[in-house]
């Protein structure tokens, strides 16, 4: 396995894509390198394993981007071009370059960061129109949405509890340096008193077979919108979670 940090140094350089691009920008978060390039964005998957996602070996990390080209294009089927190898090309690395695959990346088109809805609603360019809009995209996504016994179990309280409770679980070491006790105390408290208050309600939206496949992580900065295009174009939602079914089998509403 390459090491990461020779992974990035070599996908930073221009030379290693094939669209010619002038600059490479480099982004990471916890489980992926993100290279964002002129006009296209290669996501690459690091090698970790936190236990709800398992990326640890080549394999997983082609399935799993696999999964993320096939579950995003749903809501983006424009922006998800496919999987594409990262291969030695001489002494460096490159993008789809010839010969076996040492590492796999998503390859997308590039999204301007100024199109995001966060940012526009930062700055005054969304109309109550365009919510409703994404409301009624939102809701005809979820009425198309899988479902069935595989998925079904996922809606239980069980289930919805367990979850919001390892948050806490794994968020507890840090107590006293990202979030202070006193606020760390309060909504685990409130998350309680929620879960209690509204477990029948919970229960009986689970019996009737409401929990589909959703996005699993919404969010203002996962959609874009452009308003001098027009729909569906204009509103283009990215970024849904692949790596457990857990997560993104849920309540519509949850």
């Amino acid at each position: 396995m390459i090491d990461l940090a020779e992974q990035i140094a070599a996908l930073s350089d221009p030379a290693a894509y094939p669209d010619c691009t002038r600059s490479v920008e480099v982004r990471q978060t916890h489980i992926s390198v993100v290279f964002l390039a002129d006009n296209f964005v290669y996501k690459v998957k690091k090698p970790v394993d936190y236990g709800f996602l398992n990326f640890g070996n080549l394999e997983k990390r082609r399935f799993f981007c696999d999964e993320e080209v096939r579950l995003n294009r749903r809501l983006a089927p424009n922006i998800y071009l496919g999987v594409v190898p990262i291969t030695r090309c001489g002494d460096q690395l490159c993008f789809e370059g010839d010969g076996d695959a040492v590492e796999w990346a998503v390859k997308m088109r590039r999204l301007p960061d100024d199109a995001t809805l966060l940012y526009r609603l930062q700055h005054g360019e969304v109309s109550c129109e365009v919510m409703r809009e994404l409301g009624r995209r939102i809701a005809s996504f979820h009425s198309a949405a899988e479902r069935g016994p595989d998925i079904d179990p996922f809606g239980k309280f069980d289930v919805v509890a367990g979850n919001a409770r390892e948050n806490f679980e794994q968020s507890s070491p840090q107590i006293g340096s990202t979030v202070s006790q006193s606020v760390f105390a309060r909504i685990e408290s409130l998350t309680d008193e929620a879960l209690t208050q509204h477990r029948s309600l919970i229960e009986s939206r689970a019996m009737r077979g409401v929990t589909c496949d959703t996005h699993g992580d919404l969010r203002l900065g996962h959609v874009y919108l452009f308003p001098d295009r027009s729909p569906p174009e204009n509103l283009i939602v990215i970024d849904c979670i692949e790596f457990a079914e857990r997560f993104r089998f849920a309540d519509p509403i949850s």
